[in-house]
């Protein structure tokens, strides 16, 4: 048998290959920490845990850095970057407490935090707070089930900081509160034509304390109408909103149209309402028609009555039908130049079929897409609306910059009959 004798120099350079290769090989680094970490419990004065508090961390006096919710043992955790917080205990319904027992940012306990330290807080109770419960009626005194109560604590503009629903007995309860004064707002449900009520006395609330507060809702005013397509067919999911002479950014009441293209807005009290359509991609009209709140036709309301009729009919959100190979793009409702709509011609969004023409189509021209005359009156499209639907050629402004006017012989907005020769533009403003 034939042995094979290693060379003592092979073997040698074999073992220095691999312990070099070994010294070469970086080690594994470990990931250097960047954040601390915050712990803690939240107990009731009766030591047992709070779920469903927000805990927020703040860095600042302003909005917190993150946020986290305790959970079912009242535990919570929350990791930060290294600095100085401040940790805020908010139970729902507007009660507020910040570590360490302070009432406010300036008097809580300041936590300096380093990379990778892991700071275990020290428990935290929140008394219960206080409540106020009642009863919601309507007319004749029957209870009213589905109705939504809002507590509004001083500073909350839109939204409440308590919220809930009265019960088939039409009561309601509003618990964990701040020890605040409320004012109490309560939101009918749908289809009872109700309007929206809000107690007319600011209820203080103390600790472990329940006011009886109990809200009767009156019968309000309605209004209903249809809205289809300039073609008579429903158009469903359509805002509709009532706006008073109060509602700046927000509109007082809306619904929306069904399958058939109705609707019905409840809620309203005596006054005058602007009404809003718009579908879903943002495009649509006040009634009118007009383009503008203050153009529209106001609808007044004298007192629980139900006006009916406020329909309309949109033009669609560009349904556009070519004629050959015309391709139009998108413009909207009309065609914009600078805050006006202009030339409408030759696009089929401005047209509707009508056999009885040479072409099929015939011209139609939104009302509401009209431009003002000097006294504020929209140009009224009927007669045009008369005319086939068909426009030999289409008006093009264009912008030409860093041209000059006089090597280009162009005629000067001085000299409008040279504007008239065929090969000459016309130069609308020379800036």
């Amino acid at each position: 048998m034939t042995r094979t004798r290693r060379s003592p120099l092979l073997v040698l350079a074999v073992a220095l290959g691999l312990l070099l290769t070994q010294l070469a090989a970086p080690a594994t680094a470990t990931p250097a920490v960047s954040t601390a970490t915050i712990t803690g419990i939240v107990r009731d004065t009766g030591g047992n845990p709070l779920s469903g508090v927000d805990v927020l961390v703040h860095s600042t006096g302003f909005d917190p850095a993150t946020s986290t919710v305790t959970g079912i043992d009242g535990r919570y955790e929350v990791e930060v970057p290294p600095g100085t917080y401040r940790i805020r205990f908010e139970v729902p319904g507007g009660r507020t407490v910040w570590y360490l027992n302070g009432s406010t940012y300036a008097e809580a306990d300041p936590i300096e935090l380093t990379a990778g330290e892991q700071f275990a807080a020290q428990d935290v109770t929140i008394e219960a707070g206080a409540a106020i419960a009642g009863h919601v009626r309507g007319p004749g005194g029957s209870p009213v089930a589905g109705a939504t109560v809002w507590g509004f604590g001083p500073g909350d503009l839109w939204l409440g900081r308590a919220r809930t629903t009265t019960d088939t007995d039409g009561r309601y309860v509003l618990d964990g509160l701040a020890e605040l004064p409320y004012r109490i707002a309560v939101v009918p449900p749908a289809g009872l034509g109700l309007k929206v009520v809000w107690h007319d006395a600011v209820t203080p609330v103390a600790p472990g304390t329940t006011d009886d507060i109990d809200v009767a809702l009156a019968a309000a005013a309605t209004i209903t109408g249809t809205v289809t397509d300039q073609e008579g067919r429903a158009l469903s999911g359509v805002s509709v909103t009532a706006w008073s002479p109060i509602d700046t950014w927000v509109a007082g009441a809306g619904a929306s149209t069904g399958p058939d293209g109705t609707y019905v807005i409840e809620g309203l009290s005596p006054g005058e309402y602007r009404i809003n359509f718009r579908r879903a991609d943002k495009t649509g009209r006040w009634s009118g028609p007009a383009m503008t709140r203050a153009l529209s036709t106001p609808v007044v309301i004298t007192g629980t009555e139900t006006v009916a009729g406020i329909d309309s009919a949109l033009t669609p959100a560009f349904a556009y039908t070519a004629v050959s190979d015309l391709v139009v793009p998108d413009s909207g409702i009309c065609d914009p130049i600078a805050s006006g709509c202009h030339l409408p011609f030759p696009s089929n969004r401005f047209t509707r079929r009508d056999p009885s023409t040479p072409t099929g189509l015939r011209v139609s021209i939104d009302p509401a897409s009209m431009p003002s005359n000097t006294a504020g009156v929209p140009v009224d499209p009927t007669h045009w609306n008369e005319l086939d639907g068909f426009s030999p050629s289409a008006a093009m402004l264009l912008q030409v910059p860093d041209v000059d006017l006089v090597r280009s012989g162009a005629a000067p907005v001085t000299d409008p009959a040279r504007s008239l020769d065929s090969d000459s533009p016309v130069v609308l403003l020379d800036a």
